[in-house]
């Protein structure tokens, strides 16, 4: 038990609820010739809650044209980070463009991240 009397019901949110936020909220991957992949890009996330999170990442737009490197799902541990990697493989000429979005387990939060790059 709390000494003094009860938790205060703002820590109690603190300590169970999930806080996940990228360092970057977007990328741009540049010119990628069709038909070779780009490096590979790390989106890394924090985790400051007090609780370890389960991340299940999606692509939406143009799926086909990147790729994500990672076991599903990507584990977080409280206070700790952990990362999202992605490569653009281009399909076609052109910008292309997606979104990451990184889901959260526990109560379908999620956060995005604007991905962009041009096949030539």
């Amino acid at each position: 038990m709390f000494r003094g009397g009860s938790i205060p019901e703002k820590e109690i949110e603190r300590i169970f609820t999930h806080n996940i936020s990228f360092f970057n909220a977007s990328h741009d991957f540049g010119e990628v010739p069709l038909g070779s992949s780009s490096s590979e890009v790390e989106f890394v996330m924090i985790n400051t809650s007090l609780l370890t999170a389960r991340v299940f990442p999606e692509l939406k737009g143009h799926t086909h044209d990147f790729e994500i490197l990672n076991e599903i799902p990507v584990i977080v541990p409280w206070n700790q980070t952990a990362a999202i990697r992605v490569r653009f493989n281009p399909t076609k000429a052109g910008k292309r463009e997606a979104w990451l979005h990184a889901k959260l387990h526990c109560c379908g939060d999620e956060r995005r991240v604007y991905l962009s790059g041009d096949g030539i």
